[in-house]
């Protein structure tokens, strides 16, 4: 069991204390960021992602409120199916990649759908965006 263990920590942190300082310094940085400023690419450049939603859609689903979860993000639901099928392949190179094709091709479909729509949760805006700002500052 003490071999899995230093095995997986290995993996995570690196051999070395440097290593596992930068690698937990970057992850912390990361969190304060999605929590302070929310999801990267929109905060770069006013343009929600495909994923944009998810995390959304998933607290929704654990408070049962699955119209919420569909409203936020619709693939919320085929998720844990797409998950499970890569866990029951996950040695079979080939299928995974079948299988992580197709969530990819769904997925942008779902978003270029989404986006033609619009709505308060797939949206637009590069003017709310920083680069766009950033341009605008230089600009004047």
């Amino acid at each position: 069991m003490s071999d899995l263990i230093v095995k997986y920590r290995k993996k995570i942190f690196g051999n070395d204390l440097k290593s596992a300082v930068i690698r937990i310094t970057v992850f912390v940085l990361l969190v304060l960021f999605y929590i302070y400023c929310g999801c990267p690419i929109r905060w770069l450049l006013g343009l929600a992602c495909p994923g944009c939603g998810m995390t959304r859609a998933a607290f929704s689903c654990l408070r049962l409120d699955f119209a919420a979860a569909w409203h936020f993000h619709p693939l919320i639901f085929l998720l844990p199916i797409f998950v499970l099928l890569l866990y029951l392949f996950r040695k079979n190179d080939k299928t995974v990649s079948i299988i992580s094709v197709c969530f990819v091709v769904i997925l942008f479909t779902v978003y270029i759908i989404r986006m033609s729509q619009g709505g308060d949760v797939v949206y637009f805006h590069p003017q709310d965006g920083i680069i766009y700002k950033i341009i605008t500052l230089f600009n004047h």
